[in-house]
């Protein structure tokens, strides 16, 4: 297991990225922790680009993302978020019955534990 991180300065704050074997599991605004990894900006590099990029212009490049912490559903929950076009919005309710099961409270208990925010809106 590969696990870096990085923290750096964004216009809404302090931000980390965590990395494990080459995919994106943490980014998080005004963290209060260090994640146990090894801090590397090296190897993080690409997925702090990913986050500068998306204060430039407003849309977060495809990386390689590790869900593998997400319940079934939470991670049913996230594939239906990622599929909305930008511009467009849905409802809780409208995102669980696209994920087929769950309810809109559900929903938002998932996004609430969501760690990959912009790469997960």
């Amino acid at each position: 297991m590969d696990r870096a991180f990085d923290r750096f300065s964004t216009p809404v704050g302090e931000c980390l990225v965590v990395v494990e074997d080459g995919a994106l599991v943490e980014l998080s605004f005004r963290p209060k922790r260090d994640p146990d990894a090894r801090r590397d900006p090296g190897t993080v590099r690409r997925f702090r680009k990913a986050v500068e990029g998306y204060f430039e212009s407003g849309e977060f490049p495809r990386v390689p993302l590790d869900l593998s912490w997400a319940t079934p559903f939470r991670r049913a929950v996230y594939d239906v978020v990622m599929s909305i076009p930008r511009g467009r919005l849905l409802t809780y309710g409208e995102v669980a019955a696209r994920a087929g099961r769950g309810s809109a409270r559900a929903v938002g208990q998932a996004m609430g534990a969501n760690r990959i925010c912009l790469a997960v809106p």
